[in-house]
């Protein structure tokens, strides 16, 4: 099941997030850091709807933040496609069950909530 995150799932998408940073670091990829995503960046993605949550056995098992905004150094980014393009930050699969296709079935649910808002497809 995919579900909108809300403010009271902020710990558990946080944990989520925080686990997947420790196996980015242990697999020696440093590209969150320590300094990003913050909580607050989470938090603020959940209240502005645009944070999704993919859950099974009525546990959160990965998170996907989605929208049409993009960062500001998006804005020099040639794009391929004319906007509205639906843009994907911070796709994170509990590490324990990566491997398994849940990032992927993540993915088309994205997919599929780029058609229904009639967004183009994004990177």
């Amino acid at each position: 099941m995919f579900a909108q995150a809300q403010l009271a799932d902020l710990d558990t998408v946080w944990g989520v997030i925080e686990r997947c940073r420790a196996d980015l670091k242990k697999r020696g990829i440093f590209r969150w850091g320590h300094i990003y995503p913050t909580r607050d960046l989470v938090a603020q993605d959940i209240q502005n709807g645009k944070l999704y949550a993919m859950i099974v056995s009525a546990r959160v098992i990965a998170v996907v933040t989605v929208d049409t905004a993009g960062e500001e150094q998006y804005k020099t980014v040639e794009w391929k496609t004319a906007e509205p393009a639906l843009i994907v930050h911070r796709l994170c699969v509990e590490p324990t069950l990566q491997g398994r296709g849940f990032g992927s079935r993540m993915m088309e649910y994205v997919e599929r909530y780029a058609v229904r808002h009639r967004c183009l497809a994004g990177c």
